[in-house]
């Protein structure tokens, strides 16, 4: 709610569920999902986050192929696109720098890195109150015709909004 505030989005088409225990790669988990999404109908789908959406092991390529199997129904019948938050593993520390492998760091199956269209690695810049700096890199962009350079992001925590950092040479 803080976001459509901040953002001044007054729409009907906007809606937040939250369902903590609802695992949507099991039968009933999915069921309740797409009762969802014939009540709602909406053109983009946002699971945040994946491993507390799904009961599988998030390890195992033949559950996540199910799963995955599952998300491509959805896609399918019901048009809609799907957004996954997921998180990368623990970073590698070594002599005081910290190192990013790129897509290698998705916690899980390989097979969720085929899969998936975009993905974007955010990373935190800055953790300042009352604002969030973070950097945006396009890791994988299936359908862009060149490469998209990474963008620098600024959070007001107040109001939930987001702007662009234009400063030269980074966040400042």
């Amino acid at each position: 709610m803080k976001y459509a505030l901040g953002n001044k989005t007054t729409t009907e088409s906007l809606w937040f569920c939250t369902e903590l225990y609802e695992k949507i790669d099991k039968g009933w988990g999915y069921s309740e999902l797409e009762k969802e999404i014939i009540r709602t109908n909406p053109r983009v789908l946002i699971i945040d986050p994946i491993y507390n959406s799904v009961g599988a092991k998030l390890v195992d390529d033949y559950e996540v192929g199910l799963f995955l199997d599952r998300m491509n129904m959805l896609r399918s019948k019901y048009k809609v696109a799907i957004i996954f938050i997921h998180h990368d593993r623990q970073a590698e520390h070594s002599e005081g720098e910290s190192f990013h492998y790129g897509t290698d760091e998705m916690f899980g199956s390989s097979r969720f890195k085929r899969w998936f269209d975009t993905i974007t690695y955010i990373k935190l810049v800055n953790d300042g109150d009352p604002y969030v700096d973070l950097k945006l890199t396009f890791e994988k962009t299936r359908h862009t015709e060149g490469k998209v350079i990474p963008i620098d992001i600024r959070v007001d925590r107040r109001d939930l909004t987001f702007k662009r950092n234009t400063i030269i040479g980074g966040i400042g």
